[in-house]
């Protein structure tokens, strides 16, 4: 009866040596003290903390790398462009050599334009779908149905409301030049389409009462026309009024592109309605979108920092610039080496973009590191003292198993009856 009852103690010994002898293994096979809450409650809310904390870290670092990519992106386009205006610079001046003819001019201007159209390109270039030079976006807005002004407004209104980093509005047509960059961005427009711009405050005063030019003079909006068709532009102002426009005919007072007009898309004035006829009517409009700087996650906490804004001047035309003669290479020279100055002033934002996306990626690896060592300190293993621990463990179960052996082998039936005997 003795024999049974240490028979039945040391089984349930080896038992539990045997469950404790399986946690040490296990930890020591993950590294890790803490494999369960219970383990080290405390211990493991903190490890679980300081887990999170280190991940997040470290993917908003990855994020910053992402980020770092693309300003160096935006020097290396940069760079090549410089080159280009350097090129086309080196170009102006023998152009204005007084011993060349303008058939010399003009084969130095077919390189010259090639060149031209070589930076409009890299200015349009992108980084995973996003532009490297962000500057104005235009966008034409098809409704494939008719829509007044007033409406227009409102849904432009509604998008700028709902976005703290760009700005948009009813395009303001202010220059040839950005004339051009609309039909770069979108295309011939292809439809009857709003302007940002109207006379309803005083009948002949056209201005242009949306975004930034709608800030100008006290709020009513920068002018850039005065009268009717017979009228003239404020101040030098670009127009592109069609033939015989503006005419008010019938309260015409606010401002669309007609397919209508003579020439193809060019300006034409018509009531706030939307059943002018398929004629003039517009069924969408042109929407300028002002991009703002980049926001940038810097910490865990959702903090951010602007990455600046870069872009470069360009020209879209040839019509603006070229030097097929000599009084165009003289105004070329002027031109170029403003551009030169440009390509320069962009260069250095992105060196202050990259040298600020460095020091925050410097700043998240020294707080990614002291998180990782938080962790490490709370839930890493000392593998040499569970190894001890572990070993402890072994010779206590070795020894069980043999106590266990040796007390099966008395309450063996066969060595009882020797015994007897």
């Amino acid at each position: 009866m003795v024999i049974e009852q240490i028979n039945a103690h040391i089984a349930r010994e080896l038992g539990t040596l045997d469950r404790e002898h399986r946690v040490h293994v296990k930890k020591l096979s993950t590294g890790k003290r803490i494999l369960a809450p219970g383990d080290d409650a405390g211990g493991y809310s903190l490890a679980v903390k300081h887990g999170s904390a280190a991940r997040r870290t470290q993917a908003m670092l990855s994020n910053l790398q992402n980020v770092f990519s693309y300003a160096q992106t935006q020097d290396g386009v940069l760079t090549s462009v410089g080159k280009v205006y350097k090129r086309m610079d080196e170009l102006t001046a023998m152009s204005m050599d007084p011993t060349k003819t303008d058939s010399d001019r003009a084969l130095y201007n077919k390189e010259f334009q090639e060149l031209r159209n070589m930076a409009v390109r890299a200015n349009g270039e992108e980084f995973n779908g996003l532009r490297l030079f962000r500057g104005k976006l235009y966008e034409l807005v098809d409704k494939g149905m008719k829509i007044n002004w007033t409406d227009s407004k409102a849904e432009v209104d509604a998008l700028d409301v709902g976005d703290a980093i760009n700005t948009y509005y009813l395009a303001t047509i202010t220059s040839e030049t950005e004339q051009a960059e609309i039909g770069l961005q979108i295309g011939d427009v292809g439809i009857n389409a709003w302007l940002g711009g109207n006379d309803t405050a005083v009948e002949g005063e056209w201005r242009w009462t949306e975004g930034p030019e709608g800030l100008e003079d006290g709020g009513q909006g920068r002018q850039f026309w005065q009268g009717k068709s017979n009228g003239s532009a404020v101040n030098g102002s670009f127009e592109n009024w069609g033939g015989g426009e503006p005419n008010d005919s019938g309260n015409e007072d606010y401002l669309q592109i007609s397919q209508a007009s003579n020439p193809v898309a060019s300006w034409n004035d018509l009531p706030d309605t939307n059943t002018a006829g398929s004629t003039y009517q517009p069924e969408g409009y042109v929407m300028e979108v002002d991009q703002g700087d980049l926001k940038v996650g810097k910490d865990r906490n959702g903090d951010t920092f602007d990455l600046k804004n870069v872009d470069f001047q360009k020209y879209l035309s040839e019509t603006v610039l070229s030097i097929d003669t000599m009084a165009n290479a003289q105004a070329a020279t002027v031109a170029m080496k403003g551009v030169i100055e440009n390509i320069a002033t962009a260069r250095a934002i992105v060196g202050a973009n990259l040298s600020r996306v460095s020091g925050e990626m410097e700043n998240l690896r020294r707080i990614g590191n002291s998180y990782e060592s938080a962790l490490s300190r709370v839930e890493d293993l000392d593998m040499a003292l569970e190894t001890g621990r572990m070993s402890k463990k072994s010779i206590k179960l070795q020894s069980s198993s043999a106590y266990l052996a040796q007390a099966n082998q008395i309450m063996n039936p066969n060595l009882v009856q020797t015994l007897l005997e």
